[in-house]
């Protein structure tokens, strides 16, 4: 599949056009099929790809429509999704907007009442962590299958770049430990270690500061 795009400002990567919403969040559902979150809120391996999918679509729809979405290369191996400083967290009437009426019809009830509750924890602690304005990552994905390669790290040093032309902070969260050493080699910093409430999971929220 080949993604029609144009460079995204201020970046050499080119952005991800709307044609290729659908392929995108197909992407990401395999990319966080071994999520720990993921296996925790959807048990059935089976149908996680696509209930992840259908999960971030709305996200993806926001990030396109208020912030960036980088793709690296010509064919969609990864993704970076960003929204912007001051709009870090989409606003109901902005999440509509972006499609989550269609969430109940597209997701079990159980799942999104898990996703929920993670959503309303990590709005808090991001809230608490990052007053400032900043760029926000949501999410990083790269096909499994070329996971270890150097696209994420492509796809970050996009971002990074982007917000240091503005002189912004970036933001980010993971529940996969494994994903923290790549985050450090990009001056982000662990700000706060815990775990999502009500399971197991860790919840790593990492902070780059502003480059002046």
């Amino acid at each position: 599949m080949v993604v029609k795009h144009t460079p995204a400002p201020g970046c050499d990567l080119p952005s991800l056009s709307p044609n290729d919403l659908r392929a995108a969040t197909e992407l990401v559902g395999r990319a966080f099929t071994a999520d720990p979150f993921a296996i925790h809120a959807i048990p059935d391996e089976r149908r996680r790809p696509r209930i992840l999918a259908s999960l971030f679509r709305t996200m993806l729809a926001g990030a396109m429509r208020y912030g960036r979405v980088h793709v690296d290369g010509p064919s969609l191996v990864g993704l970076a999704a960003w929204l912007p400083p001051g709009n870090e967290l989409l606003t109901t009437g902005q999440l509509l907007r972006c499609g989550a009426l269609r969430l109940p019809f597209a997701i079990p009830m159980s799942v999104l009442r898990s996703y929920h509750r993670y959503e309303h924890f990590a709005a808090i602690l991001h809230q608490k962590l990052v007053p400032e304005p900043h760029w926000y990552l949501v999410p990083l994905a790269v096909e499994p299958e070329h996971q270890g390669r150097g696209h994420g790290s492509a796809l970050l040093a996009a971002g990074l770049a982007m917000a240091d032309e503005e002189g912004r902070a970036c933001f980010l969260e993971t529940q996969n430990p494994r994903n923290v050493p790549l985050y450090e080699r990009h001056c982000f910093q662990v700000v706060e270690h815990t775990q999502v409430p009500s399971t197991d999971v860790g919840h790593w929220a990492m902070l780059r500061p502003a480059r002046r």
